[in-house]
């Protein structure tokens, strides 16, 4: 017989099997890493239900383990919070978007790890209870998952050591830049924006005024960042739609 478990679950992203199934990608609080199957998802009866699946949902689920194969069948699913704008504000969607799409590409811890889902069930209620100026939210959120992931970056930032380096996760001086050039760099501006981040509060790095294309350019060197310590090219392909979103 099926074990049957209770458990809660984030939605990351969703892929199509068969004429109307889905395979669900989740991070799951007692299983971690998940893909869980949802047979007939696209039947009518269950249309309405699908609008569940939206990135960084969070869902309390029961799902049961087969006998044979490894991957975990979703039995019942609800809403376990109201997460009411970011599933229909088109910026705080994008945002939830490309942070789904992160984890999915990133996160791979394969048993339950409770604080950590804990941590993240609590960053998408407060990203749900912003109601306005959280345009920055996605920096704060992704040099945040950088620590969680084990690589926080050492804010040793002075008027000499401005230059962010990759490789030792340190700033260091222009001079140690030119002794070292087969390393990666974060630009200067990105180097000292780093630095603001890691040594403000939250309210006030929200408040941080930045135009699209910094939030862009500094994302994408984050990402370079996090791609080197998992040593593999990381391609987060919605924050492109992003910096279009946030750009209007």
């Amino acid at each position: 017989m099926s074990e049957v478990v209770h458990s809660k679950s984030i939605f990351l992203h969703a892929t199509k099997t068969g004429e109307s199934s889905l395979v669900l990608h989740t991070i799951d609080r007692n299983f971690g890493r998940q893909s869980l199957y949802l047979r007939n998802a696209k039947k009518s009866k269950n249309s309405a239900a699908l609008s569940h699946f939206f990135s960084l949902n969070i869902l309390d689920t029961v799902i049961t383990a087969p006998t044979k194969g490894s991957m975990y069948y979703l039995k019942e699913f609800d809403n376990e919070v109201k997460l009411h704008s970011i599933r229909s504000d088109i910026y705080k969607n994008s945002i939830a978007i490309y942070i789904g799409e992160l984890l999915y590409r990133t996160y791979q811890e394969e048993s339950g790890d409770a604080d950590f889902f804990d941590w993240l069930c609590q960053e998408i209620i407060t990203f749900e209870s912003l109601e306005s100026n959280f345009a920055n939210y996605h920096l704060i959120f992704t040099l945040e998952y950088c620590k969680k992931l084990g690589f926080a970056p050492i804010d040793n930032y002075s008027e000499e050591n401005c230059i962010f380096e990759i490789n030792s996760a340190k700033f260091i001086s222009e001079r140690e830049v030119n002794l070292n050039e087969n390393n990666l760099y974060f630009s200067k501006a990105n180097s000292l924006l780093l630095h603001e981040i890691c040594s403000n509060t939250f309210l006030t790095n929200l408040s941080i005024p930045l135009c699209g294309f910094e939030r862009y350019n500094f994302t994408t060197e984050l990402i370079k960042y996090i791609g080197f310590h998992l040593e593999y090219n990381l391609n987060i392909k919605s924050l492109n739609v992003l910096h279009e979103v946030l750009a209007n």
